[in-house]
């Protein structure tokens, strides 16, 4: 796994995600509110598309990508299985992962708000 100079900014992002939709049952299934988080905050654009699932029917999901580092960021990969809260890696095929740019997932603009003012020292 690569752990880039924004690491802890992502750990920091992910313990917050934790604490604020943690009733919600986070990770699962919130996935665009941490990439759309992740985006506003360091910049990254967000990635749709699918989970690959041995039989089993994908499973749409988005994450980050960092240009300048030509790197994938996931914060919530983990709601599949045994993997790390969070994630920076250069291969989607490792991760089962397939881009599907026509996808439309929706984020909860409330969720993206009360992360972003805690992280930014608001709340």
């Amino acid at each position: 796994m690569i752990t880039p100079s924004y690491f802890p900014r992502l750990q920091e992002i992910r313990s917050v995600l934790e604490k604020v939709l943690a009733p919600q049952g986070f990770p699962k299934d919130f996935c665009v509110d941490a990439a759309e988080i992740v985006s506003q905050d360091l910049g990254f654009d967000i990635i749709r598309g699918y989970k690959l699932q041995k039989d089993k029917e994908e499973e749409a999901h988005a994450w980050n990508y960092d240009h300048e580092r030509r790197w994938y960021v996931d914060l919530t990969y983990d709601q599949f299985g045994d993997y790390p809260p969070v994630l920076v890696f250069k291969s989607l095929k490792r991760y089962k992962l397939v881009e599907n740019s026509f996808l439309y997932l929706e984020w909860d603009p409330r969720h993206v708000s009360e992360a972003l003012g805690v992280l930014n020292g608001n709340w």
